[in-house]
C-alpha cells in the first residue's frame, strides 16, 4: 500500500474550477498519475497559496466549495475517509482513499471554533498551524526564529487533540515546533519534511526533533521538492532522496 502524506490536489482542482471553470479536475488531470504511482490514498490539503494569502478565509470558502463539488463529480473514484473504516471501505472497493488536512490555518485568526467548522462540515482529520507564514497561531520556517506558539495556538493543538486531528509539524519553525512538542499529548507527525544531517534545509528536522516525534507515536514523510533533498544540484535526485529516508529509518526506526 502506498499512501502520500502531503499532497496539492485540492489546490488544482481549486484553480481550474474558479479560474478555468472546468469540472471533474480529478479525473481528467491525477487519476493516471495516481494508478501509474499505485498510490491508494493520501492528504489532500486546503493550502491558501499566495496570492491567495492576502484574503486567507475567502480562498479557503473558495477551497470548500471546490472539494465538495469534485466530491460528487469524482464519487466513483474517490473515497472521502473521515474514519479508519472508511478506509478500509475505499480500498475494498477500489478507490483512492481522501484524508483532507489544512496545512495551514491562517484562516481561522484566533477563532478556535472554527477547527471544529472544518472537522464536522469539511471532514478535515489533518491540520499544520502554520504553512510558511507568521499567524495568529504560530510561526513558519522562514520567519522570526525567536516567535513560537501563541495562547491561541497552545489551545488550537489541544482542540485538535479533542477532536482527534492529527498534529503535523511540517513548516513550523524551530521554536514552533518545541513549543507543540511541549504540550502534544497524541502522536505526532511531519508529513513533509527530510533531514537536516543529510541536507541543512530550514524546513528539514534535526536528529532531536526527530526522535521527539518517534517518542509520540509519530511518523516522518519524506519531500521530494529539490531544495530540501540537497544544496548541490547534482545531488537533487532520487538517489540523494533516499539517503533520507535511509538516514531517518535508521535513527528512529523503520515504523
Amino acid at each position: 500500500m502506498l499512501f502520500d502524506g502531503h499532497g496539492d490536489v485540492w489546490t488544482d482542482v481549486t484553480c481550474k474550477r474558479v479560474d478555468n471553470h472546468e469540472t471533474d479536475i480529478f479525473r481528467k488531470y491525477h487519476l493516471k498519475k495516481f494508478q501509474a504511482g499505485k498510490v491508494t490514498g493520501g492528504i489532500f490539503v486546503i493550502w491558501i497559496d499566495p496570492p491567495y494569502d492576502k484574503d486567507p478565509a475567502a480562498r479557503s470558502k473558495q477551497i470548500v466549495q471546490s472539494i465538495k463539488e469534485e466530491m460528487i463529480d469524482s464519487a466513483d473514484l474517490l473515497n472521502f475517509v473521515t474514519k479508519f473504516e472508511d478506509f478500509e471501505k475505499g480500498t475494498k472497493a477500489g478507490k483512492i482513499n481522501v484524508v483532507t488536512g489544512i496545512e495551514g490555518l491562517s484562516q481561522i485568526g484566533e477563532d478556535i471554533d472554527m477547527i471544529d467548522y472544518f472537522y464536522n462540515e469539511v471532514g478535515a482529520r489533518h491540520a499544520m498551524l502554520t504553512w510558511n507564514e507568521l499567524n495568529a497561531l504560530a510561526t513558519g520556517c522562514p520567519q522570526d526564529p525567536s516567535r513560537g506558539l501563541t495562547e491561541a495556538g497552545k489551545l488550537a493543538v489541544k482542540r485538535m487533540e479533542k477532536l482527534g486531528m492529527v498534529l503535523d509539524v511540517s513548516h513550523l519553525n524551530d521554536k514552533s515546533f518545541w513549543d507543540l512538542m511541549s504540550i502534544a499529548t497524541t502522536p505526532v507527525i511531519a508529513s513533509h519534511s527530510n533531514s537536516r544531517t543529510v541536507c541543512p534545509a530550514k524546513r528539514n528536522l534535526t536528529d532531536d526533533m526527530l526522535k521527539e516525534i518517534a517518542k509520540t507515536g509519530g511518523l516522518v514523510g519524506m519531500n521530494s521538492l529539490r531544495e530540501f533533498v540537497s544544496e548541490k544540484r547534482e545531488e537533487q535526485n532520487v538517489q540523494k532522496l533516499c539517503d533520507h529516508l535511509d538516514y531517518i529509518a535508521n535513527l528512529i526506526g523503520i515504523d
